[in-house]
């Protein structure tokens, strides 16, 4: 609340993006051969109709075509992306985009990067394989090591061998995030 208040003048003409935190998402792999987004997210809620609790909040669907020719279903309840919409904008802030960063890490990985590798900061992970997105989890707020372990259950799922893990932030390979 003190760093939004402290930033309303001098970001006014900022363009605001809104990086939601991976908890507020749910991610399910499909067999969708769909390859048209927008045709793919008109098709999700049937196909997932039986995976949500209640209709009562509406969700808000994403697909992501996936290396493995899969398709990552991505959605979040619309009151979850309301309040936190309603907290920027109770400071004066209108974000233009919004987004869960995750789903943007491949940016960050070097030009060259063959291979399967993992981008982790901690709360989340993504899984590359050629530089093409493979998987994508929030990770658990306890565990022993929930990194190792995803990393270790994507290995045996997709029959794949992590190269390297990437780390952002404070974030550790063999940390739990806090």
């Amino acid at each position: 609340e003190e760093i939004l208040d402290s930033w309303q003048e001098e970001c006014q003409r900022d363009r605001i993006v809104l990086a939601l935190p991976p908890s507020l998402l749910s991610i399910r792999e499909l067999d969708l051969p769909v390859a048209d987004r927008k045709r793919c997210r008109e098709i999700l809620p049937l196909e997932l109709k039986g995976e949500l609790a209640s209709d009562a909040d509406e969700s808000v669907y994403e697909a992501l075509l996936l290396a493995n020719n899969k398709t990552a279903a991505i959605w979040s309840k619309q009151s979850l992306l309301a309040e936190e919409i309603q907290s920027l904008a109770a400071h004066g802030f209108d974000p233009e985009v919004i987004t869960f960063s995750l789903f943007n890490w491949k940016q960050l990985l070097p030009e060259a990067c063959d291979g399967a590798v993992a981008v982790t900061d901690g709360e989340s992970v993504a899984v590359y394989l050629d530089r093409k997105p493979l998987f994508f989890r929030a990770l658990p707020k306890s565990g022993d090591n929930p990194l190792a372990a995803t990393i270790t259950a994507v290995e045996l799922a997709k029959k794949v061998t992590i190269e390297k893990v990437f780390t952002l932030g404070t974030a550790s390979p063999g940390s739990s995030p806090e």
